[in-house]
């Protein structure tokens, strides 16, 4: 990247310098966005997440968490030639497990990495079961 600066003092003499800037990480995985829904929520949650890297192989994990920071559910999924924005990812109450989870707060967990160049970012928050 260039950046160029100009500058003048109170009499109008003038200078442009130009800078070249290398930006780290910028090609690095990164989640862009996420949302969740329905939150408060009854039976299932749905989670949408958006990153930068459309057309890559990438993993992905989903972990839910109890407060007592035991992990009530994990889901491990290989997209490949993933979408930018990842859609089809459910936590469904009853999966793996013969009754509701307790009402309360929980803590999600999603971890994108990349199998080009194994980079990694995630996400967490709060669900509510009501």
């Amino acid at each position: 990247n260039s950046l160029e600066i100009k500058a003048f003092d109170l009499v109008g003499n003038g200078s442009t310098e130009m800078i070249e800037v290398l930006v780290e990480g910028s090609n690095k995985l990164q989640i862009l966005d996420q949302k969740v829904f329905p939150n408060p929520a009854k039976t299932l949650t749905n989670f949408e997440i958006k990153h930068n890297r459309a057309g890559e192989n990438l993993l992905i994990r989903l972990e839910i968490i109890n407060l007592e920071g035991r992990i009530l559910f994990a889901e491990n999924q290989r997209l490949v030639e993933a979408k930018q924005i990842i859609g089809d990812l459910t936590w469904i109450f009853l999966q793996n497990q013969t009754k509701y989870p307790a009402k309360g707060t929980y803590i999600y967990r999603v971890t994108l990495q990349s199998e080009l160049d194994g980079s990694m970012d995630f996400t967490s928050g709060k669900i509510v079961i009501e």
